[in-house]
């Protein structure tokens, strides 16, 4: 595969840029958030165009809807749509477990299943019985049969999880090699490097063995596997001084006191997203290219999961100050 040319994104780029202006960003989740009403605050969602042919309630179908018209947009407009399967594999996986869990215990994935995957669901169901899963990563593909042999053998869904949460970030790191991006391989490693700190932190905590480590955590991101294993008998500090020589250091040490002291984890998982949308931000200095282009896809889900926080918790009736604890750093 040749190198992803900054120039055949020029217009592309120029687009995204004006469409960058209308997303929802603090200021219209703090006013959400302020609504008297979950229907009053769907509103302000409304206005900025998205969701206008549903109903408050069904704001979900809305905002999966909007991430299909996000993807299927971008995929028309570049030169290399194949590129965006990249991170739709996520939701191939959260479709596989759905799937494996409901044939497991008997019961329907109807309404469960999000239809943003690289392969449609019917696929997966054909793959799961006979094991042709199409033109899924194929690495998923043998995570999928593995995972849903485990689950009948040993009856623990968290393996389901593991097994696939795995595959995914490998599959995601396997797809973005060829195209030679440094921004783009820079994001994978990212997304990698995050979910292999956080499950270090969550599995030292909880006191399980090293090798259940190695079955969770994924090759392909920055930090090598090994350097986990290497540090997982030995203390906090010593894992956080291997951190301080990363980049992801600076951005997680407000939360080592927690950890190291078995407080909450969750400004640490806060501080996790907030470091993704970091990333993100510093696409703005570059004017055209893949860089603007794959953060605003990222920027979009991001967008999507406040919105669906704010509008859950309206709808639940929580304090909007416990709303306002829940969200994360925004692109907009």
């Amino acid at each position: 595969m040749n190198k992803i040319k900054d120039t055949q994104y020029l217009y592309l780029s120029a687009n995204i840029r004006a469409q960058e202006t209308k997303m929802i960003g603090t200021q219209a989740l703090n006013k959400m958030i302020a609504a008297a009403s979950a229907e009053e605050a769907y509103k302000t969602v409304t206005d900025a165009g998205i969701g206008v042919d549903y109903d408050y309630r069904d704001f979900e179908s809305a905002l999966t809807q909007e991430l299909f018209s996000t993807y299927e947009r971008l995929e028309k407009a570049s030169p290399n749509p194949e590129m965006f399967e990249i991170f739709r594999l996520k939701y191939d996986g959260h479709n596989l477990k759905t799937l494996i869990k409901a044939q497991a215990a008997g019961s329907s994935a109807d309404g469960l299943l999000i239809p943003l995957g690289t392969v449609d669901e019917k696929v997966l169901r054909t793959g799961l019985r006979d094991g042709d899963f199409g033109t899924l990563a194929p690495k998923l593909a043998q995570a999928a049969v593995k995972a849903r042999d485990s689950l009948a053998k040993l009856n623990d869904p968290q393996l389901v999880d593991v097994i696939i949460d795995r595959a995914v970030l490998e599959s995601m790191s396997v797809l973005a090699k060829p195209y030679k991006s440094k921004f783009l391989t820079r994001l994978v490693d990212a997304y990698i490097d995050i979910a292999n700190i956080r499950s270090f932190i969550r599995i030292k905590r909880i006191g399980q063995e090293l090798n259940f480590l190695k079955e969770v955590l994924a090759q392909g991101g920055s930090i090598p596997v090994e350097r986990y294993y290497d540090l997982f008998l030995k203390s906090f500090d010593d894992f956080f001084e291997m951190l301080d020589s990363t980049a992801y250091g600076p951005a997680l040490s407000g939360a080592y006191d927690a950890i190291k002291n078995r407080g909450t984890l969750s400004n640490f998982e806060k501080l996790c997203d907030n470091y993704m949308i970091a990333i993100l931000k510093e696409s703005r200095f570059t004017p055209f290219g893949i860089e603007p282009v794959l953060s605003y896809l990222l920027a979009k889900e991001n967008e999507v999961q406040a919105i669906r926080i704010v509008m859950a918790s309206k709808i639940a009736g929580v304090a909007p100050d416990k709303i306002t604890e829940r969200l994360r750093e925004t692109y907009a």
